[in-house]
């Protein structure tokens, strides 16, 4: 489909941007409803099903949303893991339509929100890395979580998610 081969074009946008093609990548958008979380799991599903061991994770603890894409309720993840309440392997789950292995954002705690620039957060991306030929986070709005910033520090390369002709010149 036109969509499919969309994903797959920014994806080989996203691995032609460096030498070498980046482990890493998060996407996030200057404000809520742009199609972050849309685009984040069509790229991790997309990447899957070419042969890439691939994980998505749902950092937008405060608006979560990759749990609906997938189908699956939204009870532990992202939040557990950070918090020190969960191992990483109790959280991760795949999805049965393209092997793409992913973490639900979790239940939402201010506290915890603001650790998404931390040590645990790198603990978490380096753990990913070690094990995942490809890593997408699916992040809150850039404008509206400060953490975000911290966040992309950790990564290798970062896509931003504008709706056409919607979203504000001045946000993007």
């Amino acid at each position: 489909s036109r969509y499919s081969e969309s994903i797959r074009t920014i994806r080989t946008a996203v691995s032609l941007s460096a030498r070498k093609p980046p482990r890493t990548l998060l996407v996030t958008s200057a404000v809520p409803g742009e199609g972050k979380t849309s685009i984040a799991l069509s790229i991790a599903r997309s990447a899957a099903k070419a042969g890439l061991r691939t994980v998505v994770v749902d950092c937008d603890m405060r608006a979560p949303s990759l749990h609906l894409g997938l189908g699956v309720p939204n009870i532990r993840g992202l939040a557990e893991f950070l918090s020190g309440g969960a191992e990483l392997e109790e959280l991760l789950e795949i999805d049965d339509y393209s092997g793409v292995h992913f973490m639900t954002a979790g239940q939402f705690d201010y506290h915890v929100a603001e650790l998404l620039g931390g040590e645990p957060m790198a603990q978490l991306l380096d753990r990913l890395a070690n094990v995942y030929e490809f890593v997408v986070f699916d992040s809150p709005p850039i404008l509206a979580v400060s953490a975000v910033r911290l966040l992309l520090e950790l990564i290798q390369r970062s896509l931003c998610v504008v709706r056409w002709g919607e979203t504000n010149r001045e946000a993007v």
